[in-house]
């Protein structure tokens, strides 16, 4: 009899070891966030692109993941100030960022013009080739 209550302790005890063990501790706090809004020149939101958040100084990311669906990030800066923000679409658009963050504020941005120039080039390029263009068709009627 004592044989089968030890035995029928031991599986008490083991159940009960690995019940605890799939347990998940959770804490709910409050703290101020800060949310950046992205979004594309014609104010259509910068919506399920993937970003990077730097802290300063750090060649490692701090936060990464997608922009939620009003092309927002969200975090927590606490102490830090300082924090870079990189956010590209497949399509080429985005950012690299400079934010000097301040409390109670508004952040101060500072943005890397090597993310921006691509729509800048297009528009050259094809100032450039009208401009040829206009000048070889004055040309050829020139000649006649």
């Amino acid at each position: 009899m004592y044989a089968m209550a030890r035995v029928i302790l031991l599986l008490m005890l083991i159940v009960t070891a690995s019940l605890s063990a799939h347990e998940m501790r959770l804490e709910v706090g409050v703290d101020t966030a800060s949310v950046i809004t992205l979004s594309y020149p014609d104010g259509e939101p910068f919506a399920d692109k993937p970003y990077q958040l730097f802290a300063e100084g750090s060649e490692s990311p701090q936060q990464s993941g997608q922009t939620d669906t009003q092309g927002r990030v969200i975090f927590v800066p606490g102490r830090l100030r300082q924090w870079r923000l990189r956010a590209f679409s497949e399509e080429g658009h985005g950012t690299d960022t400079l934010l000097e963050l301040e409390t109670g504020s508004t952040a101060n941005l500072s943005q890397d013009k090597a993310a921006v120039p691509f729509p800048y080039l297009i528009l050259g390029v094809g100032v450039l080739l009208s401009g040829f263009g206009l000048l070889m068709l004055y040309a050829r009627r020139g000649k006649q």
